[in-house]
C-alpha cells in the first residue's frame, strides 16, 4: 500500500500561509475572551531602533502588541479582529497609550493574556442627566 503525498500545510482565505507572517494592521486578542490589542507587523531593512543602520541581510519583519515589541509569528497567529489601516493602528496604539496613563484598570492594560472578567472590572455610573 503506497503512501500519499504529504499536503500542503492549510492556507488562510486570500491564499496566505499561516506559518509565513505577512505585514500588516490589527486588532487582536491574544486569548479567547482577552482584551482587544492593537498590534503590527512591519517589514524594515534597519536595525531596530537605529534607522541609520542599513542591514545588509536584507528586510526582516518586526512585530508590536500594544505599545511593546513582539515576535512576528506572535502576531499572525492571535485572534485577529479586525484589519486596520496604518492611520487606525496608530490611533489605537494612542488609545492604549492613553489607557496605560489614565486608566491603568482598563483590561487592555492589565493582563493581556487573561480573559476578561467583568465581575472584576469596577462599575460603570450613569451619566448624570442636566
Amino acid at each position: 500500500m503506497s503512501r500519499l503525498p504529504a499536503l500542503p500545510p492549510q492556507r488562510r482565505a486570500g491564499g496566505m500561509d499561516p506559518n509565513t507572517p505577512q505585514p500588516g494592521y490589527w486588532l487582536i486578542r491574544l486569548v479567547r475572551g482577552g482584551p482587544i490589542l492593537p498590534a503590527s507587523i512591519e517589514r524594515i531593512e534597519h536595525e531596530p531602533g537605529d534607522p541609520s543602520n542599513i542591514l545588509d541581510t536584507g528586510p526582516i519583519l518586526i512585530a508590536n502588541i500594544g505599545n511593546e515589541d513582539a515576535d512576528p509569528k506572535a502576531v499572525w497567529v492571535a485572534r485577529r479582529e479586525a484589519a486596520l489601516t496604518k492611520e487606525e493602528h496608530d490611533l489605537a496604539i494612542r488609545q492604549h497609550a492613553w489607557d496605560r496613563e489614565y486608566d491603568p484598570l482598563a483590561p487592555q492594560v492589565g493582563a493581556s493574556r487573561k480573559p476578561v472578567n467583568l465581575a472584576e472590572l469596577p462599575p460603570v455610573r450613569p451619566k448624570e442627566q442636566t
